[in-house]
């Protein structure tokens, strides 16, 4: 990955497997490029296309069908197809700036999509990731359903840990590339399977704050024979564990609350005490704390027993080390009252 050119220079991954490259195949693909090439970027901006082993290239395929070479558009190809999650993954890794969008390449965005959510994100520097609302139509185009979700970090939480719903219309998110990579993208343990998003939004809202805007801005084509057709078991069973979970460690009336609180005793902004609450709760970590972060972090932590003191093994962080690649404001609390906090199972 190299340096993004500013805060609002956005990489858009496209997963693709066409496994017939018929004319409707084609259309489709030609259709979610365009979707993604006509909308207003503030900055620079690549469309990265993960061939994720399609028999013949997808770029040739579009090529013989007269769809131009651009220079805006990026072409990544593997030589056998390993999944989505893969797919995904790759573009991740080969993301060149630091904000990510997804786009599939038989759905469209909507005109002014990324303009509304890149207005959220100047509007709220605490925002790591926007969803918008969904349209969902069948093969012919007809429309089946409209989904929107609420605004509001402590709806999207009451939404995931109460209703039992994944909390984006998946492909529609705008996110910082530096929380994808923080968390390790999507996970290829097959408990998850068939849920990789659904699992990865749940560990995302616990720490980070999120939006949506509430405007359908986002088109998917349901078609038969699709992952929620023909895996719908296995989804719903990883989609049941995933709210279980979800639902013993977040009060979602509170948790946004306390995350903020926490990030005040500690002198950092929101995202990066999401980052030290993060990177706390899945190392284990042993970090040096003001002593009345102690109680809020019990909250924020429930699925941890945080203990204070130190077993003389583990190595003992500082606040500034913990936030470390997620700039902002420096921890401004005062040392001598820290206390080293022990994280573990």
């Amino acid at each position: 990955m190299t340096a993004a050119a500013s805060t609002n220079s956005i990489s858009v991954i496209v997963p693709a497997f066409v496994p017939h490259g018929d004319d409707s195949s084609i259309r489709l693909m030609r259709r979610a490029l365009e979707s993604v090439l006509d909308q207003a970027y503030p900055d620079a901006f690549e469309i990265l296309v993960i061939d994720d082993g399609s028999p013949v290239p997808v770029r040739n395929m579009l090529r013989a069908a007269g769809f131009p070479e651009l220079p805006g558009i990026r072409w990544l190809r593997s030589e056998r197809n390993e999944g989505l999650v893969s797919a995904l993954n790759t573009g991740l890794r080969e993301a060149r700036y630091n904000l990510i969008a997804r786009q599939d390449v038989d759905d469209r965005c909507m005109p002014g999509k990324i303009a509304a959510q890149i207005e959220r994100l100047e509007a709220d520097p605490d925002l790591t990731l926007i969803a918008t609302g969904m349209t969902v139509v069948d093969a012919d185009g007809k429309q089946l359903e409209q989904h929107l979700r609420r605004d509001g970090w402590e709806n999207i939480l009451h939404l995931a840990a109460e209703v039992g719903w994944s909390p984006f219309c998946g492909a529609s998110v705008l996110a910082l590339s530096s929380i994808f990579r923080l968390i390790g993208g999507f996970s290829h343990d097959p408990v998850w399977r068939h849920a990789e998003d659904w699992h990865l939004w749940s560990i995302w809202i616990r720490f980070f704050k999120t939006a949506q805007v509430e405007e359908l801005l986002y088109e998917y084509r349901r078609t038969p024979g699709s992952v929620s057709d023909l895996h719908r078991g296995e989804q719903l069973v990883a989609s049941h564990r995933i709210h279980r979970k979800l639902k013993t460690v977040v009060d979602w009336k509170t948790h946004p609350r306390d995350i903020r609180r926490l990030a005040d005793i500690l002198g950092v902004n929101l995202v990066q005490c999401g980052a030290i609450c993060y990177r706390t709760w899945r190392y284990r970590l042993v970090v040096r704390m003001p002593r009345v972060a102690v109680d809020v972090i019990r909250r924020v932590l429930p699925d941890r027993d945080i203990a204070i003191g130190h077993d003389g093994q583990s190595p003992i962080w500082r606040i500034e080390d913990v936030v470390d690649g997620f700039p902002g404001t420096r921890a401004n609390h005062v040392p001598a009252d820290d206390t080293i906090v022990c994280c573990r199972i």
